[in-house]
């Protein structure tokens, strides 16, 4: 074998082993998310026992806030995980631009629930006699 065959072959070993790695490390983060997900939705349910009202409304706005932050941390790994295979930097590079724009899209999404929903929630508050929350 030639100096260059071997050192190719030396390169790709190096690239799939770093490839294998990085693939590890992702399935390494995707399950401390998920355990970090059910702690947070544990500790969530255990606050909304001990009072209700506006507890309850504090621990659905935090649900949803949690929901969010590992949608986009699950999002962020399967990204990773979708550019570690990426074969040119082209390819990188759409990946990249294909993430960015989901996660836009998916942040316009979240920014009008949460519109229509301040409206909503003015709304019945302004249609209550007593004004009560």
């Amino acid at each position: 074998m030639s100096e260059t065959g071997a050192a190719r072959e030396d390169a790709t070993k190096f690239i799939d082993g770093a490839r294998d790695a990085a693939r590890r490390a992702a399935e390494g983060a995707r399950g401390m998310a998920d355990k970090a997900e059910e702690t947070a939705r544990q500790a969530t349910s255990s606050a909304e026992k001990l009072a209700g009202g506006v507890v309850t409304e504090l621990a659905r706005v935090s649900r949803e806030a949690q929901a969010a932050l590992f949608e986009d941390a699950r999002a962020a790994i399967s990204a990773f995980e979708t550019l570690v295979g990426a074969a040119t930097l082209a390819d990188a590079a759409q990946i990249q631009i294909d993430f960015l724009s989901g996660r836009a899209r998916r942040n316009v999404e979240r920014a009008r629930s949460i519109a229509e929903y301040v409206a909503k929630s003015v709304g019945e508050a302004r249609a209550r006699p007593d004004g009560a929350p």
